[in-house]
C-alpha cells in the first residue's frame, strides 16, 4: 500500500510539472508583444508583432469567410501593403495574397513580398479564416517607430471566392474602414501574436463604411433596359403601331442608353486588374457590337445615297446588333463572377425576348413598314 501511494504521488507530481510547463508556454505565447485590432461586429482580429531581434514582422489574422478580407498598412489604398486572404479551391485552408494597392482600383499581387505561412493557418469548423504568418521584407511599408501607423481594412462581397491563386480576381469591397496601430507597442521578441478579442495599441478607429459600386450598377441597368425593354418595345411599335416618330425616339434612346453603358463599363474596367487592358471577351464583343449598331443608326441617311443597295441591310444589321449585345451581357456576367442562378435568369430572358422572327428580319404585317422607315430615315 505504501508503495502504491508513492507511485500515485510521483504521478501526480509529474502531471503537475507538465501542467506548469504548458502554462508557462501559454504565458510566453500570450506575452508576445503585439498591437491588436479587433472588430466585434465581424469578429475580425488583426495583430502585428515587430521582432526586435530580426527584420521579421509576425501577423495573426482571423475573420469570417467573406469572399475576401484584407488589412493594409497605410492610410489609403494607393501604395499600401495589403494582406488579403480568402478560401483555397477546396475550402479547407487559406490562400494568402500580399498585394500593393493602387488608386481607386483592385490591388495587384506582389510576388516580391516574402510572406511565409506558418502552422496554424486554417479554415476552422465555424468558417473562420485564420492566418499565422511571418513577413521578412515588409518593414519598408511600415513605420515601425510610429505610435499611430495608419491602417485600412476591407471586406469583399458575401460571394463564394475559392482559389489557390494569390492573384485571383477580387470584386470591389462592400465595406471598409480605417484605424491606427502603435508599432512601438508591437515591438518585442519575435513571434506570432495570440488570439485575442481585446484592443491593444489601436486608436482612431472609424466606423465601417458601406461601399457602393454605382458606376457598375448603372452600366448594368442601362444595358439591360436598352436590350430587354426598349429594343423589343421598338419592334412592337414598328410591327403593330406603325408610328415612325415613336420608332425614331425609341431608336435614339436605345443608342444613348447603350453608349452611356459602354462609357460606364470603361470606367468600371479600369478598376480591375483582369480588365484594365480591355482585352476580355466581354469588352471585345462590346466593341464589335458597336459596328452593326452604328451601321443601323447611320443607315437611314446612307440609304438616300443608294436606296436599292443599302435598304436590305437594315434587318441583318439589327439582328447582328442584338445578338452581339446579348452575348456581351452574358460575358459580362461571367467576367464579374456572378452566381449561376443570375446567369440562368439572364439566359432565360434573352431567349424569351429573342423570338425567332422578331430580329431576323421584317415579316408579314411589318415588312412594308420597315421598308417605309428605311426609305424615309
Amino acid at each position: 500500500m505504501s508503495l502504491l501511494r508513492q507511485r500515485v504521488g510521483g504521478l501526480v507530481a509529474l502531471l503537475g510539472f507538465f501542467a506548469t510547463l504548458v502554462s508557462a508556454q501559454n504565458i510566453t505565447t500570450n506575452n508576445t508583444a503585439a498591437s491588436t485590432f479587433y472588430l466585434a461586429k465581424t469578429e475580425t482580429q488583426f495583430s502585428v508583432n515587430v521582432a526586435d531581434d530580426s527584420d521579421d514582422v509576425f501577423i495573426y489574422f482571423a475573420s469570417p469567410a467573406y469572399s475576401w478580407v484584407g488589412v493594409g498598412f497605410g492610410g489609403k489604398m494607393e501604395d499600401s501593403l495589403m494582406v488579403i486572404m480568402y478560401q483555397n479551391a477546396d475550402g479547407n485552408n487559406v490562400t494568402v495574397s500580399p498585394r500593393i494597392g493602387s488608386k481607386a482600383s483592385e490591388p495587384s499581387f506582389n510576388s516580391s513580398i516574402n510572406l511565409t505561412i506558418l502552422p496554424g493557418t486554417t479554415v476552422t469548423n465555424d468558417s473562420m479564416l485564420v492566418l499565422r504568418a511571418k513577413c521578412s521584407n515588409c518593414r519598408s511599408y511600415i513605420d515601425t517607430e510610429s505610435t499611430a501607423q495608419p491602417m485600412i481594412y476591407a471586406f469583399g462581397k458575401a460571394q463564394n471566392l475559392r482559389s489557390n491563386s494569390p492573384s485571383a480576381h477580387l470584386q470591389r469591397h462592400i465595406q471598409y474602414g480605417h484605424f491606427t496601430m502603435d508599432m512601438t507597442a508591437a515591438t518585442g521578441a519575435g513571434g506570432v501574436p495570440a488570439q485575442s478579442n481585446a484592443l491593444n495599441g489601436v486608436g482612431a478607429m472609424s466606423g465601417m463604411v458601406r461601399d457602393h459600386d454605382r458606376a457598375n450598377l448603372a452600366h448594368t441597368i442601362l444595358g439591360c433596359l436598352a436590350i430587354f425593354l426598349l429594343w423589343p418595345l421598338n419592334v412592337l411599335v414598328v410591327a403593330f403601331f406603325k408610328n415612325i416618330k415613336i420608332h425614331i425616339v425609341l431608336s435614339v434612346l436605345i443608342v444613348v442608353f447603350l453608349l452611356v453603358s459602354f462609357v460606364l463599363g470603361g470606367v468600371t474596367s479600369s478598376q480591375y486588374t483582369n480588365s484594365k487592358a480591355f482585352n476580355t471577351p466581354h469588352q471585345i464583343f462590346a466593341i464589335l457590337s458597336l459596328i452593326p449598331l452604328l451601321g443601323t443608326t447611320l443607315l437611314p441617311t446612307l440609304t438616300r445615297l443608294s436606296p436599292k443597295n443599302l435598304r436590305p441591310l437594315h434587318a441583318p444589321l439589327a439582328s447582328a446588333s442584338f445578338l452581339l449585345l446579348v452575348l456581351t451581357g452574358g460575358l459580362g456576367l461571367h467576367l464579374s463572377a456572378q452566381p449561376t442562378a443570375i446567369i440562368l435568369v439572364y439566359t432565360a430572358i434573352s431567349l424569351a425576348v429573342a423570338r425567332p422572327r422578331s430580329y431576323a428580319g421584317c415579316d408579314g404585317r411589318a415588312r412594308w413598314w420597315c421598308k417605309w422607315a428605311c426609305e424615309r430615315g
